[in-house]
C-alpha cells in the first residue's frame, strides 16, 4: 500500500496535482480480526471458506465452489468470508448452481435465451440471477438482439463492436462474431 501511495504522491508532484483529503481504503477481507487469512503472506488476496474451514485465492473458479461459479466476499462487507456466486457476464437459474452465459441459449429451451434478472430494489446482493425469455419476432430480414430489445438487421454490425458483425449461434441465438456459418435453408 505504501507503494501506491508514493505513486500517487510523485505523480501528484510531477503533474503538479493538488492532492488533499483523498485515502486509499484497503478491502474489509484485508484485515486480520475479520479475515484469518489475512495473516498468510498475500493473505488479503484469500478468503475464508467457513464450509471448509480453508483460505482459497479470491475470484477462482471452481473448487472450493461448483465448477462455473467464483469464490467472492460476501456482500456485507463485516467478514472475510467467502461464498459461491457466478461471475460477471452469467447467471444462474434458481434451481440450479450451475452459472450460465447471459444473453445465451444456456439451460433455456429452443428460441429462448437467458435474461439476467435485475436485483430487488433495496435489496443489495451481489447473486446474479437469470430467467428464460422467448426471443422476441422483428420484422422480416431483422433479429432481435436481447441486450438492447431492439431489432436489427444480421450479417451487419448492427449492435457490435467494431470488427464483428450480428449472426446467430448454433441455437439461432443472436450473436456478435468475428467469423460465423451462414446456414442456407432452402424451401
Amino acid at each position: 500500500m505504501f507503494h501506491i501511495y508514493a505513486v500517487l504522491l510523485m505523480t501528484a508532484a510531477v503533474q503538479k496535482f493538488h492532492v488533499a483529503g483523498f485515502a486509499i481504503a484497503p478491502p474489509s477481507w484485508s484485515d486480520p480480526k475479520v479475515n484469518p487469512c489475512a495473516k498468510m503472506s498475500n493473505g488479503w488476496q484469500h478468503l475464508f471458506y467457513a464450509p471448509l474451514k480453508e483460505c482459497f485465492k479470491i475470484f477462482t473458479l471452481g473448487y472450493p465452489c461448483p465448477e462455473s461459479m467464483e469464490l467472492s466476499p460476501i456482500l456485507n462487507g463485516l467478514t472475510g468470508h467467502g461464498e459461491c456466486k457466478c461471475p460477471p457476464g452469467t447467471a444462474q437459474l434458481n434451481t440450479t448452481s450451475t452459472c450460465y452465459k447471459i444473453f445465451e441459449r444456456g439451460p433455456c429451451n429452443e428460441g429462448h435465451y437467458l435474461n439476467p434478472l435485475p436485483s430487488d430494489k433495496g435489496v443489495k446482493s451481489s447473486f446474479r440471477f437469470g430467467e428464460c425469455k422467448k426471443l422476441k419476432s422483428c420484422p422480416a430480414g431483422k433479429v432481435h438482439w436481447p441486450e438492447k430489445d431492439g431489432c436489427f438487421e444480421p450479417f451487419t454490425r448492427g449492435p457490435c463492436v467494431n470488427g464483428k458483425l450480428l449472426s446467430y449461434d448454433e441455437n439461432l441465438i443472436p450473436k456478435c462474431q468475428v467469423r460465423f456459418k451462414l446456414k442456407i435453408i432452402l424451401v
